[in-house]
């Protein structure tokens, strides 16, 4: 009877922590973070959350870093989540995968103004002044600079980076890159090609000359050459950007012998 008993009492005690809830696992935003209908950066926008408020995590995705949130208490799909934006409590190993696409009223692409030829179905206007690259990351060479209100054609975008691609008729090879926040898009992005690749074997660039030169009449010794170079790389290191519209320059003059250099337009 003894052995009955202790079987039973087992038993009884396996049964209530089966029967326990799984841990509820939540998430809060780090600051602020964008809630999309499906796992990528490129479904519709449907809302945000903000720090200060849990949300109960539902689902995850099975091959991408994202969760699928709910609203709180009612536990309904909110939407989803990147989960690098958001504090995780609970362990997310326990949620059901979920291919889940949510659908909401989302606003409509401004359209594409009438003096932009039909061809450019996709296009950026650049919202400030931005760095054009010839890779999509700020670790590529920079190609030019834009200034607020220009339009570019975008010929693609990234699956795994926030950058486009727009024609760009400086680059070697026709193409370059903007980060996709500096940009007010027209236009369907998801019409336009899909890169994964990080772009490889691209052209060279052609080195850019020296911005030093000499002003007035006496020719630079080797000296003073290398005396206005250093001078550069020194601007340059404490974040002086010539390609941008900040003010800017450099005279340098030796009142021995009249030897002189600059770089910018702007000084007296």
């Amino acid at each position: 009877m003894r052995i009955t008993l202790t079987a039973l009492f087992l038993f009884g005690a396996a049964l209530s922590l089966a029967q326990q809830p799984i841990p509820a696992v939540t998430a809060q935003a780090i600051g602020q973070a964008n809630l999309r209908a499906a796992d990528s950066i490129d479904s519709p926008l449907i809302g945000e959350i903000r720090a200060g408020a849990s949300y109960p995590v539902l689902g995850r995705s099975q091959f991408y870093p994202w969760l699928l949130l709910g609203e709180p208490g009612a536990n309904t799909p909110k939407g989803w989540v990147y989960e690098a934006l958001v504090t995780v409590s609970g362990n997310i190993q326990t949620l059901p995968f979920s291919d889940l696409t949510l659908t909401a009223s989302t606003p409509t692409a401004t359209p594409v103004p009438d003096d932009v030829p039909s061809s450019l179905a996709v296009t950026g206007e650049t919202t400030g002044e931005v760095n054009i690259r010839y890779g999509p990351g700020i670790e590529y060479p920079r190609l030019g600079v834009a200034f607020a209100g220009e339009r570019y054609e975008i010929t693609g975008y990234h699956t795994q980076r926030p950058w486009v691609r727009i024609r760009f008729a400086d680059s070697p090879n026709q193409q370059a890159w903007i980060a996709r926040s500096l940009l007010n898009i027209s236009g369907r992005l998801n019409s336009a090609p899909a890169i994964a690749l990080l772009p490889a074997n691209l052209p060279a660039l052609t080195a850019t000359p020296s911005v030093i030169s000499a002003s007035g009449q006496a020719a630079l010794s080797p000296a003073f050459e290398a005396l206005g170079n250093d001078l550069w790389h020194l601007t340059l290191e404490h974040g002086f950007d010539p390609a941008t519209s900040r003010f800017g320059a450099l005279f340098v003059m030796d009142l021995q012998s009249g030897e002189a250099l600059a770089f910018g337009d702007d000084f007296a």
